[in-house]
């Protein structure tokens, strides 16, 4: 579903909505034809592993999916703000997640809630997208109802997607992330930016590689205020 997510804001926008009575299928024919190989034209992925990129240099979009956990073994409420402020990035494709034994897709939120979508709902083929296809047809692959539940009630841990067409997105992601205290930001030379409850730490250049992490005092309060688990 996330890589659905960023090919129909590849070829048709992220601002497009489908609608019954619009020739959806001849538009996602005429976008999809655009690539002989419309699951990876144009699209690049990074894979970074222990910090070490096993990429080539940036030379197309990216999708980078992040991987991170919320809590032990329920989501920390601490971090109910940072999920609206991850959905509500014009480069987000989403977040992979779900509850207890149940996964699902969540493409964004309303209130203290989060809408999903849930891909083990199955539907009978239709085959390809030919010229035959009907809007009945079509229509089984679209929903008018919105499924959702509590923000708090996310399982701990899951998977957070972007796509990016160039490096300032990137950058500009990352700064607005850090304003709004979702991740912390490490720029070198000494320099860092940080928050109180972050998601995650971004590096601007590779640190060097330790066999251990020291804790502070200050991480230790932290932690037992806010009922976390220093593992």
């Amino acid at each position: 579903m996330m890589i659905g997510q960023a090919m129909v804001g590849l070829h048709l926008g992220r601002d497009w909505r489908w609608d019954v009575e619009e020739k959806d299928g001849d538009l996602t024919r005429r976008s999809l034809s655009r690539s002989s190989s419309p699951l990876s034209s144009g699209i690049e992925l990074e894979i970074v592993v222990d910090g070490a990129s096993k990429t080539a240099n940036w030379t197309r979009r990216i999708i980078l999916v992040i991987c991170v956990r919320m809590g032990l073994n329920e989501m920390n409420q601490v971090y109910s703000s940072h999920i609206r402020h991850l959905l509500q990035s014009p480069y987000s494709l989403g977040i992979v997640g779900g509850q207890k034994n149940r996964s699902v897709y969540f493409i964004g939120y309303t209130g203290e809630e989060v809408i999903f979508l849930d891909p083990h709902v199955a539907h009978s083929s239709i085959g390809s997208l030919s010229p035959q296809c009907s809007s009945s047809d079509i229509s089984s692959f679209h929903c008018s109802l919105l499924s959702k539940f509590s923000l708090t009630s996310m399982d701990p841990s899951c998977a957070i997607g972007f796509i990016f067409n160039n490096q300032l997105e990137l950058m500009e992601t990352i700064r607005h992330l850090n304003k709004a205290g979702v991740l912390d930001l490490e720029e070198g030379e000494g320099v860092s930016r940080r928050n109180e409850y972050p998601l995650f730490t971004v590096f601007m250049k590779r640190p060097p590689r330790k066999d251990s992490i020291d804790v502070t005092q200050e991480d230790r309060d932290i932690a037992e205020r806010n009922d976390f688990n220093l593992l």
